[in-house]
């Protein structure tokens, strides 16, 4: 029934005789059929792996900073004590994040904890 109702709807749409109360009722209908299938995520999921994602994107960005830092030194390009203490400051900071990022998306409280400890 779900189907054949979608079928009916999509053929207006490709004859351009459907309105937007339609288009509205086959985007639910679509909805309703995803979630049916199990294509639809719920809204955990989707915070976990967007979570994830923030994590590794994260640490990929705290890694190109300490490689740029370390990058900075090994060219003997000096820098004072207060830069160096700042530089160091924003990468612990960048490792808290992630390590947070990550603890949201595994439910580590633990990580979550050392992350926010982290970033302080």
């Amino acid at each position: 029934m779900l189907r054949k109702k979608i079928a009916t709807l999509n053929g207006l749409k490709i004859k351009g005789e459907l309105t937007i109360e339609g288009q509205e009722q086959l985007d639910i209908l679509n909805a309703a059929l995803n979630k049916e299938t199990g294509v639809a995520k719920s809204v955990g999921a989707g915070f976990k792996e967007a979570f994830g994602d923030l994590g590794s994107s994260l640490t990929f960005l705290s890694s190109c900073f300490g490689s740029v830092t370390n990058g900075i030194k090994k060219m003997g390009i000096s820098m004072d004590e207060e830069t160096e203490a700042i530089l160091g400051d924003i990468g612990g900071m960048l490792d808290g994040a992630s390590q947070i990022a990550t603890g949201i998306a595994t439910a580590n409280p633990l990580s979550i904890i050392q992350g926010s400890i982290g970033c302080i």
